[in-house]
């Protein structure tokens, strides 16, 4: 066992901003009505000062993590890290700056208040000067699979003694850019959707506990066996633990895993939020502790690039 717990969230989707709007809108099961975070006026939101070239990637992580920590004040302090998972920085950003590039009088005559966005470390080191984070400061690019990797990576910061506890999470815009991207995959997962959230992820004790986390399992996918490679996954993770299949309550995963898990609850917002990108295990994870059932719960992520991560949690 980890010893670590996940005890608090907030989340920006396309319910609104705010994470009560999330759980009300996952609680119904009623879609909303657009795929893109409604009212996102960024200066308005976050002020004029450094948020002229700010992407939706950076703002949307900017405000979750500003939510979670007017709720816990206690937490911005040097043993707090910082991990967010992200596909690959904001693809809106990135893409202004090679037309920056090719379109000025030089190619190195772009805009250098991009600069910063167009990294993909870049929502999490803006949320981190924003905010007064100076605990260790992470990314992890990872696409669909990026936030259960973020959040094993942040376990290890703290099992290493790097920090006390971590704030972890993922964002992704939708952006023009985003969908013309994906659409360059041979299969597309469904309607792009965006949002973006933070998970703490401490030592319980301190705050009630949401779930217990239990441990991790991955799996590269080699050609197109993606649903042996998930129920293999699982299968393994669930034996190290000792934990029979017919223990788990309630699963969240994109592809069936060939009966392995057949008596739990399935638990699915991307049915209703669309494909959310790098902030998928963002709201696999909410929806699993805010469902309302009790034990062992599995949650898996599979990336376009067919990395499989899995997480095992208990639920109280």
């Amino acid at each position: 066992m980890s010893g670590l717990a996940l005890t608090a969230h907030s989340a920006a989707s396309a319910y609104g901003l705010a994470t009560e709007s999330l759980l009300a809108g996952l609680r119904s099961g009623r879609a909303p009505d657009g795929r893109a975070v409604p009212e996102l006026d960024i200066q308005a939101l976050l002020g004029l000062k450094g948020t002229a070239s700010m992407d939706r990637a950076a703002a949307l992580a900017v405000l979750t993590v500003g939510e979670l920590l007017a709720a816990h004040p206690d937490l911005a302090d040097p043993d707090t890290a910082l991990v967010l998972g992200t596909t690959s920085g904001s693809a809106g950003t990135q893409a202004n700056v090679v037309r920056g590039s090719l379109t000025r009088r030089r190619p190195y005559f772009i805009e250098p208040s991009l600069v910063p966005f167009a990294l993909m470390n870049g929502p999490a080191s803006i949320c981190a000067i924003r905010h007064g984070l100076r605990g260790p400061n992470a990314t992890v690019a990872g696409g669909r699979a990026a936030v259960l990797g973020a959040l094993r990576y942040a376990s290890r910061l703290i099992g290493g003694g790097q920090c006390a506890r971590a704030l972890v999470g993922g964002t992704e815009e939708l952006t023009p850019e985003r969908e013309w991207l994906e659409g360059q995959y041979p299969v597309r997962a469904g309607p792009l959707g965006e949002g973006a959230g933070v998970l703490l992820l401490e030592p319980p004790g301190q705050r009630p506990v949401l779930a217990e986390v239990l441990g991790f399992g991955s799996r590269l996918v080699a050609g197109d066996q993606v649903q042996d490679a998930v129920t293999d996954c699982v299968r393994g993770l669930l034996t190290r633990h000792r934990i029979k299949p017919g223990e788990v309550g309630m699963v969240s995963a994109p592809v069936e895993l060939s009966g392995l898990l057949s008596a739990a609850d399935a638990v699915n917002p991307a049915g209703l939020l669309g494909d959310t990108g790098a902030a998928a295990g963002l709201f696999q994870l909410i929806g699993v502790l805010t469902a309302g059932i009790g034990g062992a719960a599995v949650v898996v992520s599979v990336d376009q690039g067919h990395t499989v991560v899995a997480a095992l949690l208990r639920l109280p």
